[in-house]
């Protein structure tokens, strides 16, 4: 794996672009909502495993700030553009 890595590039897929292009639209939104989501998440420490707790605030909140942001942000957005 070495060998290999020295002879190629990493380069990062089309699932990168797609994936930061995607996030980009409710990163705001994200930013606003993410506290809240973890605030409550942590009530949860020690009821439930650390790992899952992780895995969770990065599902819920990504999720709540999307849906957040579809109602606001990107309607808006859509709106503007003339």
């Amino acid at each position: 794996s070495v060998l290999f890595m020295q002879h190629r590039r990493w380069q990062p897929g089309a699932w990168l672009a797609r994936s930061a292009k995607a996030t980009a639209g409710y990163s705001y939104t994200l930013y606003l909502t993410h506290f809240t989501v973890l605030t409550v998440l942590y009530e949860l420490r020690g009821q439930v495993d650390d790992r899952v707790l992780l895995v969770a605030a990065l599902l819920i909140c990504n999720l709540v700030a999307y849906l957040v942001a579809q109602v606001g942000e990107v309607r808006f957005a859509k709106r503007r553009q003339p």
